[in-house]
């Protein structure tokens, strides 16, 4: 029987060359201090999978709920951000589609599979940029695209063919127009500095690389821009202040 159900799909992008230079204990350390956070793990209604570059977050649940589908998108912002603040570049897709898990009576050993699953590997791949994005499938409801850029103006940016880009720095965004004194949400929201640590090492990974390398950080810094009402980089002066 085939079963549909909201997922992200996130790559560790560049994992071959870490673990060729030694340096995939750390993505290991950051990803099992996400994984077995707390919080996470009170959460009963997720699964997750992480095989080596990969990570699955999946609902237990079968079919779609507006709320989980809203509680995977904060899962799954949460750990890019968090990778990327840790210097780790990531690319997700949020999707709703055919993932389907047998679970062996004897082993407990467990097989997943879908076309659900297929498209989101796929629709990686494609994408030159760091980030997160939202399949179509998954904004589909009733037949009709829910117009999620006109519930939360701050969070989504439709990109293209109907997929819309999860803003990575909505605390930053949420940070009004008028308001200049930075340093004070810096003291009152510890999450906007997580948020500038993470812009930071894009802004210097753009820098660093070239050709379609550098363009997957240049795009995400383009789009990032769309949402946000002050120039982030006046932010990166508090993260030498601050410890991580």
């Amino acid at each position: 029987m085939s079963e549909k159900r909201i997922f992200a799909y996130i790559d560790i992008l560049g994992f071959k060359e870490m673990v060729k230079t030694q340096n995939s204990g750390k993505a290991h350390d950051v990803l099992k201090n996400f994984v077995y956070n707390d919080s996470l793990k009170m959460n009963t209604d997720f699964e997750i999978i992480n095989f080596s570059d990969t990570i699955i977050f999946y609902t237990k649940q079968a079919g779609f709920s507006q709320q989980l589908f809203d509680d995977i998108i904060y899962i799954s912002r949460m750990f890019v951000i968090e990778m990327l603040q840790q210097k780790i570049p990531v690319r997700g897709v949020i999707n709703y589609g055919e993932l389907n898990i047998d679970i062996d009576s004897k082993s407990k050993t467990k097989m997943y599979w879908g076309q659900g699953l297929i498209d989101a590997y796929e629709a990686e791949k494609t994408e030159n940029l760091i980030g997160l994005f939202v399949l179509p499938e998954a904004i589909r409801i009733d037949g009709s695209i829910q117009t999620l850029q006109e519930l939360y103006p701050s969070r989504y940016h439709v990109k293209y063919d109907n997929r819309v880009l999860v803003n990575l720095f909505q605390r930053i965004a949420d940070i009004p127009k008028d308001d200049f004194d930075l340093g004070y949400y810096i003291d009152e929201d510890p999450d906007i500095l997580t948020e500038v640590r993470a812009h930071l090492f894009l802004e210097k990974s753009k820098d660093k690389y070239s050709g379609k390398k550098a363009d997957k950080y240049r795009n995400a810094l383009r789009l990032a821009e769309k949402f946000i009402y002050h120039d982030i980089r006046k932010l990166y002066r508090f993260v030498d202040k601050k410890p991580e």
